[in-house]
């Protein structure tokens, strides 16, 4: 689905987007035992916003190592994801897929200057032969960073990013490609994606903010158009 229509049908139906919480001076460190690379516990507040009725919250704590955007996961330690599959999506459209078939994992991190998203795709079919970047898998990383619920601002963005590593913005503009990596693995794919704040247009980033953000995932199984589309919201 293309951005603007996805974004004005959530709008219309008044759906409250699924919030990044950054967290403050929780510096992606254990605080208590004072070992680099590990999180406190409370990394993660998740609650089903139209199964609870209640908003979602994912909390993205800020980067303090080098994170090589290059699409090989290893370097983000040990960073709570949260999870979009069959169980977890608020939108679930085309067939039904198992886990396997379709799912992600996503991480967040941030800095002042940027936004750093790492995300696992399980896929047992990867399907990369539309010109049209939706009708293959790919993940949809959808950001309101002002977070005023008003689409096609200079704030709004959708970033796509296909297995086969294309990378855009609203479908359209093409992303820099030192700005996002793209690797095949086992059972999957992972991404990596660095949005830099500047793009955002809302100033350097800063603890306690809060934006709208939505994963998507779509999944070809078969070729031509997808099969399958999942959203996190």
């Amino acid at each position: 689905m293309k951005y603007q229509s996805w974004l004005s049908a959530i709008n219309a139906l008044a759906v409250c987007w699924m919030t990044v919480l950054f967290g403050g001076n929780v510096l992606g460190l254990d605080l208590v035992e004072g070992r680099s690379g590990r999180l406190t516990p409370l990394s993660q507040r998740l609650v089903g916003e139209h199964l609870f009725q209640q908003q979602r919250t994912y909390t993205a704590y800020r980067l303090v190592h080098q994170v090589t955007i290059d699409g090989n996961l290893s370097d983000w330690g040990q960073v709570t994801p949260l999870v979009l599959d069959r169980y977890t999506a608020e939108t679930v459209r085309g067939s039904l897929p198992s886990p396997a078939d379709s799912s992600a994992e996503l991480r967040a991190l941030w800095t002042s200057q940027a936004l750093y998203f790492a995300v696992h795709v399980r896929d047992d079919a990867i399907m990369s032969d539309s010109g049209d970047v939706w009708q293959d898998d790919e993940i949809e990383l959808a950001i309101d960073a002002a977070f005023d619920r008003i689409s096609g601002g200079a704030d709004d963005h959708q970033y796509t990013v296909n297995a086969d590593g294309r990378k855009t913005d609203e479908g359209i503009i093409a992303v820099p490609q030192g700005e996002g990596g793209v690797r095949a693995v086992s059972g999957g794919w992972d991404v990596e994606v660095r949005i830099p704040a500047d793009l955002l247009h809302v100033g350097a980033l800063f603890g306690n903010q809060l934006m709208g953000f939505s994963l998507g995932l779509h999944d070809d199984d078969n070729g031509g158009d997808w099969d399958s589309y999942l959203v996190w919201e």
